[in-house]
């Protein structure tokens, strides 16, 4: 093992929020640098537009005092042996349903400089020593490092761009930063060799899980989520965002060649990506949002839980967390190939299946697999790809890079 990084101010500005509905990469990471670092985990600014039509959330709520130009935003995060300080940041103008060009330009330069001030008074107010600065997928921002002035500024891509709304300056932004930053880590092989076209110094840390979490499935007094209590078994699950990467064709496929299965869908639906025909099969079960902390609960309910994702150009940059969730529960998974790079390193524990009579056909041999010595190679693959593991390998990577910017 490696020297890990020790004894430093860490600034981690990043998109996903401390408090986020979903486990979070970014989050995750600041936590496992926060155990021998002072760790500053900056959330992604809400614009005045979200707090407008948010300001009942309590998500809203609980920051309302730090909005206040006076406030530093400075809060503290504890959990068990793990303390960091997270920071709110004034609001923003809205801008992105703006074009590029001089207005959208002006008006970021003024959203970048307040953003700028505020970690400015918060470094003041730490005495920050040193910086080491992430910045974890928050591209809409470039040039916020010459606010903070740190000794290495890091670019972490945790995933693709898909949705319209980050696609209409995000890939321009993000190409930005990867160029002027020191280095930049990815969670995808394919992620790094994009980026790698913009900055040669580009590095690979895989996604991880929680499987302290997701194992609790396995637990005796953990009760099966009551939302499944009412589908037939065997119950064809999956947890997760329920939007444009899904293949649906497979999900038609599965449903209608079987309709004594009950393929349950939870997560948070984007009904715009769903066709039609989907909503009227009876054994296609849309559950819903459902909080993180409950996801035991479905995990134990799921015969057999599947990533059925396109096979396209963005599914090659995904590194879904919830592969080694679904493992670290124990239970079979069948999945569609949508990116090799990660999956020929857990070929043989899952099923792969690439067309929809494929994948229905690896669902029937995932049920006729579920016995202890293949629960067992499931749980051993999750325990090798916690993020106390991934935590450590991060710690390293950055500090080598800190290391051989200071002998320069």
């Amino acid at each position: 093992m490696g020297k890990l990084l020790e004894n430093r101010d860490v600034i981690i500005f990043a998109l996903p929020r401390h408090d986020g509905q979903y486990e979070s990469t970014s989050f995750n990471i600041a936590k496992e640098l926060a155990r021998h670092n002072r760790v500053i985990y900056v959330d992604d600014p809400y614009s005045i537009k979200d707090i407008l039509i948010n300001f009942r959330k309590d998500e809203i709520k609980r920051r309302m005092k730090h909005f206040l130009p006076c406030s530093s935003g400075i809060s503290e995060w504890k959990d068990n042996e793990i303390s960091l300080k997270t920071v709110t940041l004034p609001p923003t103008i809205p801008i992105n349903s703006l074009s590029e060009g001089f207005i959208y330009s002006f008006l970021q330069k003024i959203n970048t400089f307040f953003i700028g001030t505020r970690l400015k008074r918060v470094i003041g107010k730490l005495d920050l020593k040193h910086i080491v600065f992430i910045n974890s997928f928050d591209f809409y921002y470039p040039h916020l490092e010459k606010y903070i002035l740190p000794s290495i500024y890091i670019y972490h891509c945790i995933d693709g761009m898909i949705k319209p709304y980050t696609l209409k300056h995000g890939p321009r932004l993000e190409s930005q930063i990867v160029k002027a930053a020191d280095a930049v880590i990815s969670t995808s092989p394919e992620l790094q060799r994009k980026k790698s076209a913009d900055n040669p110094r580009s590095y690979l840390i895989p996604n991880a899980a929680n499987f302290q979490h997701s194992s609790k499935a396995l637990l005796p007094e953990t009760p099966i989520a009551a939302e499944l209590e009412k589908y037939p078994s065997p119950i064809i699950g999956y947890f997760g965002n329920i939007e444009r990467r899904i293949d649906y064709n497979i999900l038609k496929y599965v449903a209608l060649k079987q309709p004594t299965w009950s393929l349950v869908m939870v997560g948070p639906v984007e009904q715009m990506y769903i066709p039609d025909e989907i909503n009227s099969i009876p054994n296609i079960y849309f559950v819903g949002r459902q909080p993180y902390h409950r996801l035991p609960e479905f995990l134990k309910g799921f015969d057999v839980a599947i990533v059925p994702f396109k096979i396209d150009e963005i599914s090659r940059t995904i590194y879904p967390l919830k592969l080694y969730e679904y493992l670290g529960a124990g239970k079979p998974v069948v999945s569609t190939c949508f990116n090799p790079d990660v999956l020929q390193n857990i070929d043989g524990v899952i099923f792969l299946a690439d067309t929809p009579e494929l994948f229905a056909e690896a669902i029937v041999n995932a049920l006729d697999s579920n016995n202890d010595r293949n629960i067992e190679k499931r749980l051993e693959i999750a325990r090798n790809n916690t993020w106390r593991k991934r935590g450590a390998e991060f710690s390293e990577l950055v500090e080598s890079l800190v290391s051989n910017s200071e002998k320069l």
